[in-house]
């Protein structure tokens, strides 16, 4: 899989790309529910623990998750995906 496919990614209102923990804390700063997590995974020494985290559940479990089934026309990266 191309890079792009290997960690989540956001784009900021200021175009900003934001990957993995950042992208989530991009996420949980606007949510109104979320915002607790926001602030959490802000505290810096928790940080190594949460990319290492995150790492992990990318890397390992995510792959292994059931995959929802898409039309071909419903992704710009269809014609990009490998059978493997």
């Amino acid at each position: 899989p191309f890079a792009v496919h290997k960690a989540m990614h956001v784009k900021t209102s200021a175009g900003e790309i934001k990957t993995g923990v950042d992208a989530f804390r991009t996420i949980w700063q606007v949510l109104p529910g979320y915002r607790f997590l926001y602030q959490f995974t802000g505290i810096k020494p928790l940080r190594p623990i949460l990319d290492l985290a995150y790492k992990i559940f990318a890397e390992q479990i995510r792959p292994r998750l059931p995959k929802r089934k898409a039309n071909c026309d419903q992704s710009p990266y269809c014609g990009h995906h490998q059978k493997v």
